[in-house]
């Protein structure tokens, strides 16, 4: 059986990296903490994740690919995400056309025009 984490099904360089990256570094330990937390603390240290990590970590504990989970299993899973997640169930997040980092700064009511043009733009050289 595969020990190192590069070695499981489902688990790439990546996904690999994100798992070193929040202190899951073997599969003992992705054993001990569960596909669910082990996904979360990725989700949680800002990585940009998909449903589809949750599922492979799930396939790679259990030997399967993630595409052959069961519908119920899938469910399942993201059920266990959502209340796993600190603020309980998570809610949809409306989307925005405004760029991300203007709201990071507080600033996204300004237009984007108001924020990033030029104080010499108006002024011609002769």
């Amino acid at each position: 059986m595969a020990t190192d984490l590069i070695e499981l099904k489902n688990l790439g360089k990546t996904s690999v990296q994100w798992l070193n990256a929040v202190g899951i570094r073997t599969l003992e330990q992705l054993n001990d903490i569960g596909s669910v937390a082990a996904y979360c603390k990725v989700r949680d240290r800002g990585f940009k994740v998909s449903k589809v990590l949750l599922y492979a970590l799930e396939g790679a504990l259990s030997g399967a690919h993630w595409n052959d989970l069961n519908a119920e299993q899938k469910a399942r899973l993201l059920k266990a995400v959502d209340e796993h997640s600190p603020n309980g169930p998570t809610a949809p997040v409306a989307p925005t056309t405004e760029p991300k980092n203007l709201r990071m700064l507080g600033i996204a009511d300004r237009s984007v025009a108001q924020t990033t043009a030029n104080p010499w733009s108006a002024h011609q050289i002769p």
